[in-house]
Formats: structure tokens, C-alpha cells, sequence
């Protein structure tokens, strides 16, 4: 009798639709055969057909990781978007900031202190009423 393993969480599982690719497959597939044959086919007589292969293949290679590319759940794009936000857009350490004004006050207790000591008062020249 045939044993046929059927995962738990069926949310998983994604419609095959044609060469047992998923519909997203085709379309990276389809986007990467648009974008590789024409550099191909452009380059091969300037450059040769290996070095223009080379460069069909990398041209072609950020369509395949969208076809194939799935890290907890998420697809290409949307990891490396997070992975952006997380790097760059976002800092990676978050500072409490508060200011204490406790603080505040007894600096300005310490400001006044030190003025009161380093002031003295001006000696007024008195006149005289009687001579």
C-alpha cells in the first residue's frame, strides 16, 4: 500500500501548476527568460558566447532567488525589505531618553549658590547732605 506523507499545517501547501512550479516560480521564471535571452543574445557577438552566457546568468540569477527564496514564511522581496528596515532604517539600539528634572533643579540650586558666593555688591559713593 502506498504511503503518501501529508504535512499538518495544510496553509503551507502551495498549487503546482505547470513543470511542478508554483504559480510565483512561473512568473520569476518567465521574468528572468525576458530579461536573460536578450543580454544573451545582444552580447554574444561583442563579447562571446561564454562570457555573455555569464552575464545572462547573473542578469538572471535575482529572478531565480525570488522563485525559489522562502525564510519563515516570507518570500524574497518582503525579507529583504525587513532585513533593510532592520539594518539601516531602523537603529539597531534603542536609547531611553528622559530628562531628569531633579536634576535640573539642583543645578540651578548650585547656579545660585555660586552666584550668591562670588557676588558682592556695588559700594555706592554716599553723598553728603552735611558738610
Amino acid at each position: 500500500m502506498a504511503f503518501v506523507p501529508v504535512p499538518k499545517d495544510l496553509t503551507k501547501v502551495q498549487t503546482k501548476l505547470v513543470f511542478n512550479l508554483t504559480g510565483r516560480q512561473l512568473v520569476c521564471f518567465s521574468g528572468a527568460l525576458l530579461v536573460g535571452a536578450p543580454t544573451y543574445w545582444f552580447t554574444r557577438n561583442a563579447l562571446g558566447d561564454t562570457f555573455s552566457m555569464v552575464l545572462m546568468m547573473i542578469v538572471a540569477s535575482p529572478f531565480i532567488f525570488f522563485a525559489f527564496f522562502k525564510r519563515d514564511g516570507l518570500s524574497g522581496e518582503k525579507y529583504l525589505k525587513q532585513m533593510y528596515e532592520f539594518k539601516y532604517k531602523k537603529p539597531l539600539i534603542r536609547v531611553y531618553k528622559n530628562t531628569n528634572y531633579y536634576r535640573l533643579i539642583e543645578d540651578i540650586y548650585r547656579q545660585e549658590d555660586i552666584f550668591e558666593k562670588n557676588y558682592k555688591p556695588k559700594k555706592r559713593k554716599r553723598k553728603k547732605i552735611f558738610k
